[in-house]
């Protein structure tokens, strides 16, 4: 699924993406709704450099100020296009493969890669789309996917992430 692909649903997403960021209200998207999030403002989805499995993501200075401490963290990628930054959005995540991993625009954070996800959705994920591995640039099988432990210091991030977007105001209409 790519956020450039022509159907009604995307389209009408990508409007209530703006309608609630514009309004002031906290959103978190994530893969392609973190796409969906930097397409909605202007900004462009392109093909990138295949990452699917597990690899590094570096924070900003501006992420280690708002979000966390750590300059890295060893996060799941699934994903072949990317993100350019849309304009007025400041970048809290990077790496080794694609600059454009997270970033703020207001009162919302997209995130390229997934913080949110489980050995059981993971697994479910690998069941249902284990032929998009192949091309990695991070060279993991399917059962090397399966068998890397998830870094807990992602779940800290996840909810260092909501925790900075609740104090959004949400009833800003």
């Amino acid at each position: 699924m790519s956020a450039n692909d022509q159907l009604p649903w995307i389209q009408a997403e990508r409007m209530l993406i703006r309608q609630v960021v514009t309004a002031g209200k906290p959103m978190l998207g994530v893969c392609l709704g973190g796409q969906q999030l930097a397409k909605a403002f202007g900004a462009t989805i392109v093909p990138t450099t295949k990452e699917v499995g597990f690899g590094p993501v570096i924070t900003s200075a501006l992420a280690r100020t708002r979000l966390t401490t750590k300059p890295k963290y060893q996060v799941l990628h699934w994903h072949g296009e990317g993100f350019t930054m849309p304009s007025n959005s400041e970048g809290l995540f990077s790496s080794p493969n694609w600059p454009n991993q997270g970033f703020q625009l207001g009162s919302a954070i997209g995130l390229q890669f997934h913080l949110e996800s489980t050995p059981a959705t993971l697994g479910e994920l690998v069941n249902v789309d284990s032929d998009f591995i192949n091309g990695s640039v991070l060279r993991e099988s399917p059962s090397q996917i399966l068998q890397t432990k998830f870094d807990p210091n992602c779940k800290v991030l996840l909810f260092h992430i909501l925790d900075y977007l609740s104090h959004f105001n949400y009833n800003n209409e």
